[in-house]
């Protein structure tokens, strides 16, 4: 039997965030473990919460908040981290891989591409994470 993967989800947007959430929640082997509006303190309650996976809107991400995903990433049991962004060229998703994220999904496509994905993406090494842009 496949471990639950616990997610943790940021969006600003209620209703979508709403939305990811309740379609989220039918997937099988997803539980929710928590939701928010600031990408900032939802990377502050990923320990607390211990999310395997944390969703983060690229929109809501200022430039400490990106610092503060990155730090997060440098650590040996960080979460998987999947960003949406409205735009998957544009400068957000460019910060998302800096900062060490393991996808950016266009917002539209998280329902049926998450789960997949993130089931897909290999456990992260100590080793990788020597491989970090040092530009952020």
């Amino acid at each position: 039997m496949m471990k639950t993967a616990r997610i943790l989800v940021a969006d600003a947007n209620s209703s979508f965030l709403l939305g990811a959430m309740a379609s989220l929640s039918q997937l099988p082997q997803v539980e929710i473990v928590g939701c928010n509006a600031a990408a900032s303190e939802a990377i502050e309650q990923v320990e607390v919460l211990v999310a395997d996976v944390l969703v983060l809107d690229a929109d809501t991400l200022n430039l400490s908040g990106w610092l503060a995903l990155r730090r997060l990433l440098a650590r040996p049991k960080r979460p998987r981290v999947v960003v949406t962004a409205e735009d998957l060229d544009g400068e957000n998703c460019f910060l998302a891989r800096v900062a060490g994220a393991d996808v950016c999904l266009r917002k539209d496509e998280l329902r049926h591409k998450l789960f997949p994905m993130v089931s897909a993406i290999p456990p992260v090494r100590q080793e990788t994470m020597q491989h970090f842009h040092p530009a952020l």
